[in-house]
């Protein structure tokens, strides 16, 4: 099915050990902390695993506990999942989506939510799986339903707003009340005296957007607004008042993030009740935690008394006085510096919160997944601060991937970049609000490749929801067994789980490095994303009063308003073009090395300060990178300029997809430093200038951006992942389209027995290559959507040839009915609606149909099943024989002569006619088919056994 022709799959197949689903895991394996991270392995080790790893490595849903409370309900809708086996995932209480009652905020960890919590997680057991929770109510983590303000009243969110004052000295003026205040000598005169007011909120309460003016840092002064009256020098200033108010965060916090006090008051409110009570499970049957905190570190200019104490003692100067150089840029170029520092001391704060919790369940032996915005680099910015040094807080970095997202590379490479080099799973939230429309069993599996492909470990299906109300509901789909593919969704889950234990373990073989440019995006970032003007994505007031005690308690519909999920972020609207134009080269770098099947990373200034340049390579065991790409750059830290500039000296290239940066981060915007360091690595012979990108400079010479994998013949869009476990190469290779393809590839470099590990049976077989002692050339066959593991074993001689081109036709016989079609009422997925079915279809003699659409059956809102009747005679003789359904739409299970052939779920449906079912004389076919739930739902999708139905007589 996937590899050389000439040898038949049947009798090549190896025979796997079978490992036991246990809590253990699969036999040998080294314990690790936590279930998040790479356990290392040997190879012997991964191959008696393969068959049937541990369930830690099959998917985990994301299941919404939305209603009140029924543990009868859950302990049988998680002994449902099960079956399937899929792990019950993650317990996440919150709202009605459908206007029925919420799960009540009193239930919450209350006594019958840890009764059908643990009824849930015995179920678990008892099948040798898992379940975990999400740590809090609704999102975002952090306020523990409500109860971490209404214990500490302390800790609303705080920001700043500010308005100026432009007036021309000497003078004496009024200083509006405020919280402090800051003058700085304008570098340009005033042709008005003044005084001009700035930033003054309306009558509505809307602050008038702010008007940028170029300052002198060298100027900057404290003013005391005490006194109420500011003594004006001589020339043009500009007085900042800085007052403060409360607008929810990014993702409808109305915490303050930035107060260190908060990681331990939510630990010990959210946490602390299941230590408690399921301590002794705790990394074991409860191995993992999901962490619904998008990014909210604050709003715009946000605030705190530790960040006020964290910047003293950091950077060694009153964060007051560099306040205004985040909002205008001054002519000594110092405001990069000053943004930067602003958004590293935040970002510190902030991951101090995030890594806080998942430091104390890593104490515990449970893994901590985060759930952070990474769609660009401005909602980064704007909410999380450093996205890198987020991530690597958590013990299993993750991504929130919504629609059909998976399908690209871009919101996984950075993630995946950071799991690589700390060594731990990746975990990816999938399909979230794809609705019924683009969920359907090609596109999970479509998914499922192509998240393999960008190193994710860990699958977490969005979503089941408890409440079995679907209908108006915005965030599906939902997974669960209205959908008639249920019954089949275990054959996804075990091609999930195989490819997530192989992916779970080794490492990338990147040699090509992206550099991350945050740092640069920070310098850019100003005034836009501080200023109230410009709304953010919850729909209330630009700037409201701080809040007191009867502020806390929070109605529904203020919950709902506040986490704003039919709202789209605005934080790319905050920013400037320069910083869209950096976050566009950056994502279509990423595009255009994945499209080339180039291997690569992203590193931010953290691993690059980690790496030591090398014979012409930056290395950081175990990887070692020949080439480095730049997206455009306004600063960078000044030794990794330097250690850049040293590796170009060294041979490695460096490829530049617009400006070189002429600050850092440690000087500002005038770095004269930089400008040589830039200056010199523009005139070494391995820097290469790609103003049009790297798509067009790949084309003209890839030089070093060379896929490790070429086509000799039969190329097409084939995804692909090069791991390195136990000194093994392991190639993920995915056929993401429609059509079969044949290739030949040549693997340059590697050499040995080459085998595929099928994740769809389990299976291990070898494939003929021929190999020289530098590289392998294979042919393979792929199906559609089909992808598996080619693994090739240096240590291990290669079958060394490789066989004909094109296999024997096969002897097709057609099979044309007649047709009688049947409706089993008993055996239906349970439907919301109730569809209309003609009384025919639901007698035993049904009714003679031809291979067509239902909807012409009068099934128009029908969603479940419909069994195809005929009888058919086998040839007799030798060879493989097959039934080919041809197109199916969307599932089907077969049986000849009441013994089944198996069930598929994705295409293509074909299926294997045993030598022992092989009778004479006719024989019963029996050919279920299933349908999409979108059709009750009022969605036309396409419906039933198209054909053409074939024998294949095989050699």
């Amino acid at each position: 099915m996937h590899g050389g022709q000439s040898v038949q799959r049947k009798a090549v197949i190896l025979t796997c050990a079978l490992i036991t689903c246990t809590l253990i895991g699969p036999a040998g394996l080294a314990p690790a902390a936590t279930r998040g991270s790479r356990q290392p392995a040997s190879f012997d080790e991964l191959t008696a695993g393969f068959s049937r790893p541990d369930m830690v490595y099959a998917p985990f849903t994301f299941w919404f506990w939305d209603e009140p409370l029924q543990p009868d309900k859950m302990e049988r809708m998680g002994r449902t999942m099960l079956e399937q086996r899929l792990n019950p995932g993650y317990a996440h209480a919150r709202m009605n989506m459908v206007g029925l009652e919420d799960l009540p905020r009193r239930q919450w960890l209350s006594p019958v939510w840890m009764d059908a919590f643990n009824r849930v997680l015995t179920a678990a057991e008892q099948a040798g799986c898992y379940f975990g929770y999400v740590d809090d109510y609704w999102w975002p983590s952090g306020r523990a339903a409500g109860r971490t303000l209404q214990r500490h009243p302390d800790l609303w969110a705080v920001s700043l707003r500010w308005e100026t004052l432009d007036v021309r000295g000497p003078a004496t003026v009024e200083v509006p009340e405020c919280f402090f205040a800051v003058a700085a000598h304008r570098a340009d005169a005033l042709d008005d005296p003044g005084p001009i007011h700035g930033g003054r909120l309306d009558p509505n309460g809307v602050p008038a957007r702010h008007e940028p003016a170029r300052i002198v840092s060298d100027s900057l002064r404290l003013v005391d607004a005490n006194h109420g009256r500011w003594s004006v020098p001589e020339g043009s200033w500009r007085l900042y008042a800085f007052i403060q108010y409360y607008h929810p965060g990014a993702d409808g916090g109305r915490l303050n993030y930035l107060d260190e006090r908060l990681p331990a008051a939510f630990i010990e409110l959210a946490h602390e009740p299941y230590a408690q009570r399921f301590g002794d499970r705790m990394g074991r049957s409860l191995p993992g935690v999901f962490v619904d905190n998008e990014g909210d570190y604050g709003y715009k200019l946000a605030w705190s008394d530790t960040l006020d104490r964290r910047y003293r003692g950091q950077w060694d100067r009153d964060i007051r006085l560099w306040m205004p150089l985040l909002i205008d840029e001054d002519v000594e170029g110092r405001f990069a510096v000053a943004r930067w520092q602003w958004f590293e001391t935040v970002s510190n704060i902030y991951t101090e919160f995030l890594g806080a919790v998942s430091h104390w369940l890593e104490e515990r032996g449970v893994y901590c997944i985060s759930n952070l915005w990474e769609e660009t680099l401005m909602w980064q910015a704007g909410a999380v601060g450093d996205f890198f040094k987020a991530q690597r807080a958590y013990s299993m970095p993750g991504t929130d991937c919504l629609g059909l997202n998976a399908l690209k590379c871009h919101d996984f490479k950075e993630t995946q970049s950071v799991t690589e080099f700390e060594g731990r799973r990746m975990q990816s939230e999938i399909m979230g609000a794809a609705g019924f429309w683009g969920f359907n069993p090609i596109t999970i599996k479509q998914v499922a490749n192509a998240v393999t492909t960008w190193g994710v470990s860990h699958v977490v299906p969005h979503g089941i929801f408890t409440t079995r109300t679907l209908s108006g509901n915005p965030w599906l789909p939902d997974w669960y067994e209205q959908n008639p593919m249920w019954p089949w969704l275990h054959q996804w889950t075990d091609f999930v789980r195989r490819a997530s234990f192989v992916n779970s373990h080794g490492h990338t073989a990147a040699d090509v490095l992206l550099v991350n440019p945050m740092d640069s995006v920070w310098a850019l970032a100003g005034p836009g994303a501080f200023d109230p003007a410009l709304p953010g994505r919850v729909p209330v007031p630009h700037v409201m009063p701080l809040p007191g005690p009867d502020d806390i308690p929070q109605t529904r519909e203020e919950l709902k308003r506040n986490s704003a999920w039919w709202c789209p972020p605005k934080m790319d609207e905050w920013f400037s073009p320069a910083v869209h134009h950096i976050n566009a080269a950056y994502t279509q770098a990423m595009n255009d090395l994945t499209d080339a099947r180039v291997e690569f990373l992203i590193a931010d200034r953290h691993y690059l300060d980690q790496m030591q340049v090398r014979d012409g390579r930056l290395v950081r065991p175990p990887f070692r990178f020949r080439a480095v790409v730049l997206p455009p750059l306004v600063v960078l830290p000044s030794a990794v300029a330097e250690k850049l500039l040293d590796f170009a000296r060294q041979g490695g290239t460096v490829y530049a997809l617009g400006m070189l940066p002429a600050g850092s981060v440690e000087r500002g915007m005038n770095d004269a430093a930089m400008a040589e360091r830039m200056q010199e690595l523009r005139q070494l012979p391995t820097f290469i200038s790609c103003p049009d990108g790297l798509a067009a400079q790949i084309a003209r010479d890839p030089g070093p951006l060379r896929s490790h994998i070429e086509f000799i013949d039969g190329r097409f869009t084939m995804l692909q992942q090069h791991r390195r476990i136990d000194d093994r190469h392991f190639f993920w290779l995915a056929n993401n389209t429609g059509s079969p393809q044949r290739c030949t590839i040549r693997i340059p470099g590697v050499a040995g027995r080459a085998a595929i590990w099928d994740c769809e049976e389990g299976t291990r077989y070898p494939v003929p290559s021929a190999c020289t002692d530098a590289d392998s050339t294979l042919r393979l066959t792929f199906e559609p959507y089909e992808a598996f593991w080619l693994v090739i074993d240096p240590a291990r001689q290669p079958l060394n040839e490789v066989g004909p081109s094109e296999a024997p036709p096969p002897v097709v016989i057609a099979i044309d009915g007649p047709w009688i079609a049947r409706i089993d009422r008993t055996d239906q997925p349970p439907l919301e609606h109730t569809p209309t079915i003609p009384d025919d279809l639901v007698t035993p003699v049904g009714r003679r149909v031809k291979l067509e659409d239902w909807s012409k059956w009068g099934l128009e809102r029908f969603s479940g099943y419909v069994d195809y009747d005929t009888t058919v005679t086998l040839p007799q003789g030798s060879g493989r024989l097959q039934i080919d359904l041809g197109k199916v739409s969307h599932l089907a299970e077969v049986w000849l002569d009441g013994r089944s052939l198996g069930k598929r779920l994705w295409p293509p449906f074909v299926f294997e006619v045993p030598r022992a079912t092989r009778t004479e004389g006719p024989c019963r076919l029996r050919i279920r088919v299933g349908n999409l739930i979108n059709n009750n739902y009022g969605q036309d999708a396409a419906s039933g056994l198209f054909g053409s139905v074939q024998l294949r007589r095989l050699p």
